[in-house]
């Protein structure tokens, strides 16, 4: 089990204060839904309740003036200094400290599925119908790779008198659908140099399973109160992950499905909201890829809280998981 403490709130005020305008997000979403970026983040990626509104309604709200084809870019670059130098090289071809890399450059296909060009009618499937896709070019292992791919349909529903949005999706990461930042795919340290040595374990949904399954899911958020879903996924297999420049080697591939599940509540404090959820997966894994060793039963658990208020010129969150 592990804890991790984050509170984003003071840097997020500096800048928004200082510079209202510089809070990032995706410019795929930007145009599509023709408004500012802190419409949807109090920073990147951090999402305020029109964000995690837009995500569950599965990426589809639209302006009446969009009218471009849903592409962002992203480059990366880098300089890691570690506190001491990594003998041999922090990675082939860099020095043993003090590096400069691009981390990674990124092509992005994110928003409704046919951008503005779909049905006239708003009640059309395609136009319920959303997409987070992501190409990655690593700029230390000097390839290109499958990163984050996320398909949605969703459509808001009326459920005992409450409004609310049904979706279904499908995935490659564990946690990517979530739509708040305690979970592992979008938390507290939400980018890092991969020229900086980590730790040498850690829990399964914490990054090891990016990219290397897929899986689908089922999900519900209810007046604004209560989210649930269900899930599973399964390992996509040593020759796919090649295929799309991913390197399995020591991974310990998922047997069969592994079931995913998420529950949280958001309430409403005066003008803050507070969420409390939890989350988990379940898994049999070939240790080491050796299918002749057998099975390990591997069960991931987490505790989650996030607390977010808007302050006027100010905004603060602060965001606690337990692993």
């Amino acid at each position: 089990m592990k804890s991790r403490f984050y509170f984003p709130g003071w840097p997020a005020a500096a800048l928004t204060l200082a510079a209202p305008l510089t809070v990032q997000a995706l410019p795929a979403f930007v145009r599509q839904v023709d408004q500012p970026c802190i419409t949807c983040h109090v920073e990147f990626p951090i999402l305020n309740p029109f964000g995690r509104n837009f995500k569950l309604s599965g990426y589809t709200a639209q302006a009446d003036t969009a009218d471009s084809i849903p592409l962002a870019f992203l480059l990366q670059p880098s300089f890691t200094h570690t506190a001491t130098a990594q003998a041999g090289g922090a990675a082939p071809g860099f020095a043993s400290n003090n590096n400069f890399a691009l981390t990674q450059a990124s092509v992005f296909y994110a928003g409704r599925l046919v951008g503005p060009f779909g049905p006239k009618d708003p009640d059309a499937t395609l136009n319920h119908i959303g997409v987070f896709l992501q190409a990655t070019y690593d700029g230390v292992g000097h390839v290109w790779q499958m990163d984050d791919a996320e398909v949605r349909y969703a459509k808001s529903i009326t459920l005992a008198d409450q409004d609310g949005y049904w979706g279904m999706y499908a995935n490659n990461n564990p946690t990517m659908q979530d739509v708040w930042n305690t979970t592992p795919a979008w938390s507290f340290p939400f980018s890092g140099s991969s020229l900086a040595p980590g730790p040498a374990a850690g829990l399964q949904l914490d990054g090891s399973l990016a990219a290397m399954v897929y899986g689908c899911g089922t999900y519900l958020w209810w007046n604004d109160l209560i989210y649930a879903e269900v899930g599973a996924y399964h390992d996509q297999g040593a020759r796919f992950q090649s295929r799309v420049g991913n390197d399995a080697a020591g991974s310990s591939p998922i047997v069969g499905w592994a079931p995913y599940w998420r529950l949280a509540v958001e309430k409403h404090v005066g003008e803050a909201h507070w969420e409390f959820g939890l989350f988990g997966l379940s898994s049999h894994n070939h240790p080491g890829g050796d299918a002749s060793a057998g099975t390990d039963r591997l069960l991931d658990v987490g505790l989650d809280s996030q607390y977010q208020i808007n302050l006027g010129k100010h905004d603060f969150t602060a965001m606690l998981t337990w692993e």
